[in-house]
């Protein structure tokens, strides 16, 4: 045998090894495909199966069980991306990332969305369904029955680090991540705000009409700073490279007597940021009480679209303004206060922390308005100017996860827009079918009541 034969040979050997190393770690990391599910933190067994598209149908006896294995399947094929999810919205990627993610944690940081879910929390208990917060709960169990007792998925054996447990805040919160990427007012208040100091009023109004326009129409005019724009485009694209965003989509319905069958149909599209693995999760659910198939954001155990034996409902983005940009004004004699309906008053304000991989810790200084978190020192901060966020997100009644809960529940239109008028934000557009042939559409969110022009 040749020298050159033995060197192909082994070669060949570790990379039979190596194949056979990955292969059994890949194979530790799944669960059982079919048949009774009996984990410890159940109440009695829950049956399981996966279709050929590798979509799960779990019945349970019991919808705490239900959701429990939910959550725990959940886990076995998405842990990492929730857990990206749940850095997102706490402005913590760049404990696993370092450095290269320290813009966007300052910016998520400052709008405070996984403090708001905390406060929400604290106080919405008198107002909160009971029964939200027990399946969320059991849906937790599951996602933390799997980090206990499994192998967790090979990122977290790359990045050197073992997921926490999640809580009901990093649930809701992720509601807020998807307002986030809708928030269109965020960029066009700011760019319009300076376009407003150097332009006449006359190009100011073709603005101002049109839904989208090219400031190529205005030669010779220096409509905004350079680095304005440029932080702007720049600011949700660094955390597009992690999670899509939800941009998009488009759904209609059908009354009976239009279509060949006669029953009412229902469209839907949405038609997201592209990512692997999709930012949806497909699933089928069925407990004494609803038997849903539903697509759900992997964090949250109630479906944001799907169908019942009874109803149908589908989402696309809303395009309501729910976002007002406020410029401040600052005591010069006291830096903590802000002029608020003609009187000086005091902000809010705290230092938080931000972790950085292989770095020092950065502190950053997070201000609260009277009228929402200060933008400055963000993406979206302006140069010279002390620019606020007014937010439906932050509305004292943003109760969302309420309306997710009763969607699948609906069965008549009052039903329906009953469920849809809990929620604050995000703004969507829901499409809505039954089985006894209703349509419905609603727009689902609040935004301002903003004095008209004079």
């Amino acid at each position: 045998m040749g020298k050159m034969e033995k060197v192909l040979r082994y070669f060949a050997l570790v990379l039979a090894l190596v194949f056979i190393i990955v292969f059994t770690s890949f194979q530790s990391r799944l669960i059982k495909k079919s048949g009774s599910y009996q984990l410890n933190i159940l109440q009695s067994d829950v049956n399981v199966y996966f279709d050929n598209y590798g979509i799960p149908h779990i019945e349970s006896q019991n919808a705490e069980d239900g959701y429990r294995v939910l959550g725990y399947i959940i886990a076995s094929e998405r842990l990492f991306q929730m857990d990206l999810l749940r850095r997102i919205v706490s402005g913590r990627l760049s404990e696993i990332f370092g450095d290269k993610t320290i813009n966007a944690d300052i910016m998520l940081r400052k709008l405070q969305l996984k403090q708001t879910a905390v406060d929400y929390f604290k106080e919405s208990k008198n107002r909160l369904n009971p029964k939200i917060l027990t399946q969320i709960r059991a849906f937790l169990e599951g996602v933390h029955y799997y980090i206990e007792h499994q192998s967790l998925p090979v990122e977290f054996d790359l990045l050197g680090y073992t997921p926490e447990k999640f809580d009901e805040a990093d649930v809701l919160a992720t509601t807020y991540y998807m307002a986030m990427t809708f928030a269109e007012g965020l960029i066009g208040d700011v760019v319009l705000s300076e376009a407003m100091e150097r332009l006449p009023d006359d190009k100011m109004e073709i603005l101002r009409a049109a839904d989208k326009v090219d400031f190529d129409y205005f030669p010779g005019q220096k409509l905004v700073k350079a680095n304005l724009l440029k932080n702007l485009n720049r600011a949700l694209s660094e955390i597009e490279e992690y999670l899509p965003l939800f941009y998009g989509s488009n759904s209609w319905v059908l009354a009976p007597h239009r279509s060949q069958s006669g029953k009412a149909l229902l469209a839907n599209d949405p038609h997201i940021g592209v990512g692997n693995p999709h930012i949806f999760y497909e699933a089928h659910l069925k407990f004494p009480g609803l038997e849903l198939y539903g697509h759900f954001l992997p964090t949250i155990p109630f479906a944001a679209l799907g169908h019942t034996d009874q109803a149908a409902w589908a989402v696309t983005m809303s395009e309501i303004d729910d976002v007002t940009v406020y410029l401040e004004k600052f005591n010069p004699e006291n830096p903590t206060q802000v002029m608020y309906k003609n009187e000086w008053v005091e902000t809010q304000q705290k230092t938080e922390v931000i972790k950085v991989k292989g770095k020092k810790d950065i502190d950053v200084k997070v201000v609260k308005t009277p009228h929402g978190p200060l933008l400055d020192g963000t993406m979206f901060g302006v140069e010279g100017k002390s620019l606020s966020l007014h937010w439906s997100v932050y509305h004292p009644e943003n109760d969302s996860l309420q309306t997710l809960y009763e969607l699948p529940l609906a069965r008549t239109v009052e039903q329906f827009k009953q469920a849809v008028s809990h929620a604050a934000s995000p703004g969507l557009n829901i499409s809505w079918v039954n089985a006894q042939g209703d349509i419905a559409w609603w727009v689902m969110g609040k935004y301002p009541k903003l004095p008209a022009d004079k």
